[in-house]
């Protein structure tokens, strides 16, 4: 709402989720600069995205997210692709040699291990 030269809202959500809260503590931190932490943002974005400014958009906010079993199948793609690479002619000068002692195979034990660090997908099957 615009009155007095200004304009004033009022922001509220939900601590639903673990970004909520990340973003909610963060903007608590700015104190009275919230204000021009949002409209910096905001603008920035306006640059990035300039069809926001057409009045027949609608405007879908979100992120992208991925769960566990996602994340597992692109990863297991991934290792199969660095362990069973398209053949490609790359110059000599661009080959990334390994050295004699790496291991190249990855396990799904590798994998396993590599996904009990990881805090986001500790409520998930």
């Amino acid at each position: 709402m615009k009155g007095n030269g200004s304009y004033r809202f009022s922001l509220q959500f939900n601590s639903a989720s673990d970004v909520n809260i990340q973003v909610g503590e963060f903007l608590e931190t700015l104190g009275n600069k919230k204000s021009a932490f949002i409209v910096k943002a905001v603008s920035e974005y306006i640059k990035t995205h300039p069809e926001i400014l057409n009045s027949n958009i609608q405007i879908n906010v979100g992120y992208n997210s991925i769960n566990k079993k996602e994340l597992v199948k692109l990863i297991r793609k991934l290792i199969n692709e660095r362990n069973h690479p398209v053949e490609k002619s790359i110059p000599a000068s661009q080959e990334v040699k390994l050295p004699e002692s790496a291991t190249t195979e990855i396990t799904d034990n590798d994998i396993n291990k590599m996904l009990e660090n990881l805090n986001m997908f500790n409520n998930e099957s």
